[in-house]
Formats: structure tokens, C-alpha cells, sequence
């Protein structure tokens, strides 16, 4: 293990001293993998049970996760993003396991940090990790990112209402729950301008929840708000919903 990591150090040297520059993109792509591999030696998690050929990861990944066996699929994940750094799916996969459905927050943004190294102009990590750092209590870092992310957005899209929620979720955490409400209720009416009922459902539980954790009480009319959310099949803001009314409870 340790003539391999040298050889990786070595051969980093080798690339970047090349003053002709034959080698400049494989250098760039050796040391995105390198960094990427670092950090996911870094994520606390246990690979003891993956014992699959490389390439059924994905596979593996998908079919527990469908089992609702959530801490096997996001070690599948980790494992696929090692064999695929670049690519952005096995990201959001294990990224949206990891705070949705475990509140694992930690883990969460370092597999972000990792697919912002391989794709440092995906907008749509920067939110993600803009996101986990506001539910990890990180708001300064979720202020760095949204301040970056937020001149890239165009207005009226997906994105641009994800952003101002993430922006109304990090206020919430700052403690400017004002702000926080204004700032969820214009991602609702966008998300409603242009018929994205999924965005309204998710930013709508995420308001739920905050405002829950600010005021420390039950609240009738957030119950029956919840109650006439119907998420369908939606397994993502059905985990919301569920964590939200395990909160409700607790308040009783």
C-alpha cells in the first residue's frame, strides 16, 4: 500500500515537472483521481461486506437502496464513485442517501467536496453542498457557496428555486427565521409558476421542518399542512415527511 501511494506521489512529480506540457491533461485527470481517492478513505464508513465484482456497484447501489437497506447502498455508492469520479450520478446518489436518509451530514459533504474536485462547475453540487453545510450548521460555508452559486442560476428554473430554498434554510440555521420564510415562500411560488410539484412538496417540508426546530412546539396547523401534502411514490420527500412527524411527535 505504501509503494503505491509513493509511486502516485512520483509519478505527480514526473507529470507536473514536464515543462513541455505533453502530459498536462493526464496530469489534471491522475491528480483528480488521487485527491478523489484520499477522500474517500476519508468518509467513516466500513467497505468490510463489499466483496462484488468492480463493476456491480452501481447495481448493488440501487437494488439496496430499494430494499431501504440505506447504509449497504451508500457504501455501494462510495465504492462506484471510486471507478467513476467524474461522473455525477453515483454523487447525487450517495450524497441524497447520505443527508436524507441517514442525516448523515458529515459524509454528505465530502463525497460533494469530491464531486465538485472531478466537476468544479457542476451547479447543481455547489447547491447540494451549500445544502448539507446549512443542515450540519455550517452556515458560514453554506454563505460561501450560495454566494458563488446564486449570480450563476437563471431565474425560473429548477435550480434558481432549489438555491432560494437552500439560501431560506441556512437563514433559519442563522437564526433569521423572517428571512428564512420569505425566502421559502418565493421558491413555492416559483416552483409552482412553473408547475414543479416536486420542488413545492420539498421546499415546503424543508419550511415545515425549520420552522418546527425554531419554534420548539407543536403546531396544529403544520400537522394539517403535512397531512394534505400528498408525495405519492416519492421515496425522498416521504422521508422528509416521516422524519418531520417523528419531530411533531416529540413536541407533544
Amino acid at each position: 500500500k505504501e509503494d503505491l501511494e509513493e509511486y502516485k506521489r512520483l509519478k505527480i512529480k514526473e507529470i507536473v515537472e514536464d515543462k513541455e506540457n505533453k502530459n498536462l491533461k493526464m496530469a489534471i485527470i491522475f491528480i483528480i483521481v488521487w485527491t478523489v481517492s484520499v477522500f474517500i478513505k476519508s468518509l467513516s464508513l466500513n467497505f468490510s461486506n463489499l466483496k462484488k465484482p468492480i463493476f456491480n456497484f452501481e447495481s448493488d447501489a440501487r437494488f439496496s437502496f430499494l430494499k431501504e437497506d440505506y447504509q449497504c447502498a451508500l457504501e455501494s455508492s462510495i465504492a462506484w464513485i471510486e471507478i467513476m469520479p467524474f461522473a455525477r450520478t453515483p454523487i447525487n446518489f450517495a450524497a441524497d442517501i447520505a443527508y436524507t436518509y441517514q442525516n448523515n451530514y458529515d459524509d454528505a459533504i465530502k463525497i460533494l467536496q469530491i464531486g465538485l474536485k472531478a466537476n468544479p462547475k457542476e451547479l447543481s453540487f455547489m447547491n447540494n453542498l451549500a445544502y448539507a453545510y446549512a443542515l450540519n450548521g455550517q452556515t458560514k460555508e453554506a454563505d460561501d457557496i450560495l454566494a458563488k452559486l446564486q449570480p450563476l442560476v437563471s431565474k425560473k428554473t429548477d435550480l434558481h428555486i432549489c438555491a432560494t430554498a437552500t439560501n431560506g434554510l441556512n437563514e433559519y440555521r442563522k437564526g433569521n427565521i423572517e428571512t428564512g420564510r420569505v425566502l421559502y415562500a418565493e421558491a413555492v411560488n416559483c416552483a409552482k409558476q412553473i408547475g414543479a410539484l416536486n420542488l413545492v412538496h420539498k421546499a415546503l417540508l424543508n419550511n415545515i421542518r425549520e420552522e418546527i426546530r425554531a419554534n420548539s412546539q407543536y403546531d396544529t396547523e403544520l400537522l394539517q399542512l403535512l397531512d394534505k401534502l400528498h408525495t405519492g411514490n416519492d421515496r425522498e420527500t416521504e422521508a422528509m415527511k416521516n422524519e418531520i412527524k417523528r419531530m411533531l411527535y416529540r413536541t407533544q
